[in-house]
This record gives structure tokens, sequence and C-alpha cells, in this order.
């Protein structure tokens, strides 16, 4: 029978063999599991609903998704109807800016790409014009405005809109790409009578508007918070979790974090230890082994 336990043996082993141990296992286990090294699993789970399911996928490049940053990204297929993600964690909100990448996949038809709603009514909406590939942003109020941006760029785009709601507002629109970037502020307006309680990312309808019916739109990076947001387009930044968000707390597609978790557990036992024998190095240490 074998039996385990814990008892000194003549093997030499010190702090620096076994932290730098730890540190070789973190590293190699951080490749292991990494997307390039695997594929990343992707869900829409931190959404609060989906419409036109059949329409919406998360995946990673290996799926033959377009990945704007990190390892997954949303698609969304025209198909004629409605398809997006639903965000409701937003609660009666006077402020309200959001951001989002976007990149259109042979998308011929005009097509609604994000909705900010109050109840059964539209705040604000992103929509995409076809025929001079430009971004509409209408917004809501007394009187109704609206901002155009672009035209968008082949490839990915950032678009960032700020909102409150206020007697004299002048929300705004800012369109990003590689190539440079366009701030448009809109006239003054009276909003002083809308709140923002849910969002929708993806294609939806406005009015009588017409629902595309052919490509495909991917989206990335989506973000919203009630203060500024403060990481730029195309920078490899994250945002702050300063108590701003009004998002779910997985708000996106993302892949899960397998090998960072490991890492830093991994390291986390390499600074326990670290504690913990700190005044052994050099002499034995206890090790279990098996004893017949």
């Amino acid at each position: 029978m074998v039996k385990f336990s814990v008892q000194r043996s003549g093997m030499r082993i010190s702090f620096d063999q076994i932290s730098a141990a730890l540190l070789a296992f973190s590293g190699a286990l951080c490749l292991a599991l990494s997307p390039s090294a695997n594929a990343a699993e992707c869900t829409t789970d931190g959404w609060s609903s989906v419409v036109g399911a059949s329409s919406i996928s998360a995946g990673n490049k290996s799926d033959g998704f377009l990945v704007a940053s990190g390892a997954c990204s949303l698609s969304v297929t025209l198909q004629g109807g409605e398809a997006y993600l639903v965000d409701d964690s937003p609660l009666d909100e006077r402020r309200f800016n959001t951001r989002f990448y976007f990149n259109l996949s042979d998308v011929a038809d005009d097509a609604v790409i994000y909705q900010a709603m109050d109840g059964a009514e539209t705040v604000f909406a992103a929509s995409y014009s076809a025929v001079d590939e430009r971004i509409q942003v209408s917004f809501s109020g007394s009187p109704s405005t609206a901002v155009s941006l672009g035209p968008v760029a082949a490839g990915w785009n950032a678009l960032e809109i700020r909102w409150a709601s206020d007697a004299q507002a002048t929300p705004s629109a800012v369109l990003t790409h590689a190539s440079g970037s366009q701030t448009v502020v809109s006239e003054p307006t009276n909003t002083s009578n809308l709140l923002v309680d849910a969002a929708r990312l993806g294609v939806g309808r406005l009015d009588s508007t017409q629902l595309p019916t052919s490509g495909t739109i991917f989206f990335d990076e989506y973000v919203s918070r009630r203060d500024a947001l403060d990481s730029q387009p195309f920078a490899a930044q994250t945002e702050a979790g300063s108590g701003g968000e009004i998002q779910p707390s997985d708000g996106r597609p993302v892949a899960i974090p397998l090998a960072a978790a490991w890492s830093l557990l991994a390291m986390a036992l390499a600074l326990w230890l670290s504690t913990v024998f700190g005044r052994a190095r050099g002499r034995l240490l206890p090790i279990i082994e098996a004893r017949h």
C-alpha cells in the first residue's frame, strides 16, 4: 500500500528553485492556453437578452470572425430581420456615453446599428447610410437633431456617442478609424424629459425603415458609462472600473481568461512561499513523497 506523508528528504530545494519553477510553469501555461494556441470561448451571456438570435453569433479569428481587439467579436448577419443584443442595466440614466467598434462586410443597404432607449422611445440612434457610406446619429428632443459623420473606412471604425438629459443639451458623436477622427456636436435641444434605461447593439428598426438583407456587421469593444470614456479608440487601454460602469460585468463578447487566471495563481503562490519560507534559503524544505 502506498501512503503519502510529509517528511524530510535528502534533496536540497531552495526557495529560488521553487519560485523559478512556478514562474516557468506560469509562462508555459499562458502560452498553452492563449487564444493563438487554443480556440477561445466566446459568449454573449453578459447581455440581458438577444433579439434575432439566429442571426447573431460570437466567435474568434479561428472561426473566421473579424476581431478589433482581444480574442472575440460579435457577428450580425443581415437577413431582413432585427438582430441585436439588449443591455437593460442602465437605470434611468441622465448621462450616457457609449462607444463600440464596427466593421461592415458587404453591407449594401442602410442599417440602424445602435439605439439607446427610454422604454419604447428611442433616445438616440446610429444608422449607416449605404448611399454615401456615412453614419448618422439622430437625437430625440425638442427639437429633434442629428449629426452626420464619415465616410466610414474600410475595416474597423469606432463610434462614440455622448448624451445628457438637459434643457440645453448638445449631444455629440465621434467617428474614429485608423486614418483619423471626426467629432460633430449637434444643435442645442431639450432632452430633459428623456432618460436611458436600455441599449441595443446590432441591427434594429427605426420608425418604418427597411431592414438590410445582405452582408455582415461585426461589432467589438462595446462600453457604456455615466462618466466620460477615458480611453482612446485604437489604443491598447482598458476602461478603469471607477464606479461609472452602466453595462453588464461581461457586457460584450469576451474570451474566458483561463491563462491569465492560472498565471496569477502561480505568481500568488510564489509570493506566499516567499513569505513562509523566506528565511529558509539554502536549507532543506519539507516535500511530499511516496513511501511504501
